[in-house]
């Protein structure tokens, strides 16, 4: 046992022994930090592994999400496009009923009829505000909701329908309304007032007619085929010495629509159904500037 101690003594006094262990020792060190630096990238490579493909699930969510919104925006814009167009299809017949409504009113009538006209009437404005509440819950609004045009004169004409109208307030007046109910409406409540007016069906009729003949207004309808009502007003405005005064009377209502309007070169804005007061009062209100310019 001692000897062995002994061995042992001489052999760590051997440089050469110190060299072996201390190499070994190095060695042994060596390959546990080989074996940590292999465990450490095992574990960085796992952690990229997965940071890759969770960007990969982020930007297919993230995709997903675009997708998804640019549906809705496409299902809202489809919505929004039949809504509005709903509007028109039925603000033109309802400018119509409303119109021939307050003309038989004027006529002579049984207190019965007189009630059976007020029912229908009412019936017609209700069913026109609750399309304009359905509008307004699915956030179009309507153009007169957002009137920032400058308010016009009062009426001072205190007559009702009556031809007398058109002596106080003298204006030649065209129609232009592809709707054959509308123009003849149209007609017919000028004709009350004491207007004889000139009648065109689209853009291009009322171009041809305004070249021949000189109107101080014109009822311009906006929807209309071959030429629209914006079209033929930005034409009229740069081709015609004397300009007209034009008026959109158009069922196209919503929000931006008046706008459009204006911007084209038109001066005034009626939404359909039109109220009779409502027309009188542009009439009565551009016969006067048009006399004092």
């Amino acid at each position: 046992m001692i000897e062995n101690a002994m061995l042992l003594a001489n052999l760590w006094l051997n440089v050469w022994f110190q060299v072996a262990v201390i190499c070994c020792a190095a060695i042994a060190a060596l390959i546990m930090y080989k074996r940590k630096v292999n465990s450490l990238t095992d574990t960085i490579r796992d952690l990229d592994r997965r940071l890759v493909e969770r960007a990969v699930l982020l930007q297919y969510a993230k995709e997903n999400e675009k997708k998804a919104k640019d549906e809705a925006l496409i299902k809202q814009s489809e919505y929004t496009t039949l809504l509005t167009q709903l509007s028109h299809d039925m603000r033109t017949p309802m400018n119509s009923v409303l119109g021939l409504t307050t003309l038989m009113k004027s006529t002579p009538l049984t207190n019965e009829q007189q009630d059976y006209l007020q029912s229908i009437k009412k019936s017609s404005e209700d069913l026109i505000d609750a399309l304009d509440e359905t509008l307004r819950t699915a956030g179009i609004t309507h153009a007169e909701e957002k009137q920032q045009a400058p308010k016009k004169q009062q009426v001072t004409y205190t007559g009702k329908l009556s031809p007398e109208f058109a002596e106080h307030f003298p204006l030649k007046i065209l129609i232009a309304e592809d709707d054959d109910m509308n123009s003849q409406l149209a007609l017919m409540l000028l004709k009350r007032l004491g207007y004889e007016a000139d009648y065109a069906g689209n853009g291009k009729e009322v171009l041809e007619i305004v070249s021949e003949k000189k109107y101080d207004l014109i009822l311009m309808d906006v929807q209309m085929p071959e030429m629209d009502g914006l079209e033929a007003t930005r034409m009229i405005r740069l081709c015609l010495n004397e300009q007209p005064v034009i008026i959109a009377m158009t069922a196209n209502a919503m929000d931006g629509d008046r706008d459009a309007c204006l911007k084209a070169g038109m001066d005034d804005y009626l939404s359909k159904p039109v109220n009779v007061e409502e027309l009188m009062q542009a009439l009565e209100t551009w016969s006067r500037r048009s006399l004092t310019s």
